[in-house]
């Protein structure tokens, strides 16, 4: 299973996505969109495995989410922390 932040990067990878189960799709700056991909994963069933490796580092400007969270701690803490506390208990968790 695959991860992109937008229909637009999911295209992008398509080349190597066919040979994944599938793409989900969301954006983790936005705790809804994070809520919405946890559903995704939740709706094709339990992962043998979820690494969570998305972040930032520097960002050209310190623009906030929709919720008013900092861009940087939205994605590297909270979208990890709101995909495992929602998503069905992998076998394992990265």
């Amino acid at each position: 299973m695959l991860h992109a932040r937008s229909a637009a990067r999911a295209e992008a990878i398509a080349d190597i996505s066919s040979r994944a189960l599938g793409v989900v799709i969301g954006d983790l700056a936005s705790a809804a969109e994070t809520k919405d991909l946890a559903a995704q994963v939740n709706s094709i069933g339990a992962m043998d495995a979820v690494i969570h490796n998305a972040g930032v580092y520097q960002l050209p400007t310190r623009d906030a989410t929709p919720e008013g969270h900092p861009r940087t701690l939205a994605i590297n803490t909270l979208a990890a922390f709101i995909l495992t506390a929602l998503i069905k208990r992998p076998a394992r968790l990265i």
